[in-house]
């Protein structure tokens, strides 16, 4: 999975250079709140909390109506279990996700409606030492506006859905429980829901 991203990141870069050097481009930190997400195990179900998240999107407008986008995302949670061992938290979590796709937008005056798809990889980071990270392939879908205050400066207000594609099978965070290669799962491609508004710099 490592390696699909590392050639994911690679393409990407070779877009971007490809594109004309004089393209508008757009940057969008932007803050959210993500919930959804969870495994079933033979043992019992793992649940994501909800919490916050932050991330980055910078996009290439390619055409006046159509961008490239690159998403960094980043939401800091535990990891739940109920039937598993002791019923409660886990171990602390990180779920990054590292997208690419591109944005329709409908270009009207200052309230712009906008449209994204996107694929790239989802990782869940154990904040615990000695349990390796899950990595999975992932696409979302989102949809929102944005309002332009001046040329240079809008505000991004946008939905995401996150689907990820964990396999039908298998095992997750190899070292945990301790001395166990992880957690047997079973229909775990997982779906999870980010409201998330930004700020859109425009160079």
């Amino acid at each position: 999975m490592k390696k699909s991203v590392e050639l994911l990141a690679f393409f990407g870069v070779l877009t971007v250079l490809g594109a004309p050097l004089a393209a508008e481009v757009e940057v969008t930190p932007f803050v959210g709140y993500q919930f959804g997400g969870g495994f079933s195990t033979r043992d019992g179900d793992l649940t994501i909390d909800p919490n916050a998240n932050l991330g980055l999107v910078i996009s290439w407008r390619t055409r006046h109506d159509g961008l490239i986008e690159f998403l960094y995302s980043r939401q800091a949670t535990t990891l739940e279990a109920d039937g598993i061992f002791e019923a409660g938290d886990l171990f602390d979590l990180n779920v990054e996700y590292l997208h690419f796709g591109g944005l329709w937008e409908i270009k009207t005056e200052r309230t712009r409606p906008i449209l994204g798809l996107t694929v790239g990889a989802t990782r869940l980071s154990p904040g615990t030492a000695g349990i390796d990270d899950a990595w999975a392939f992932s696409a979302g879908i989102s949809g929102g506006v944005k309002h332009f205050v001046t040329d240079r400066l809008a505000f991004r207000l946008e939905g995401r859905g996150l689907l990820s594609f964990f396999g039908s099978s298998g095992a997750i965070f190899c070292g945990y429980p301790p001395g166990q290669c992880g957690l047997s799962v079973s229909g775990s491609n997982f779906l999870q829901i980010d409201v998330l508004a930004g700020l859109t710099f425009t160079f």
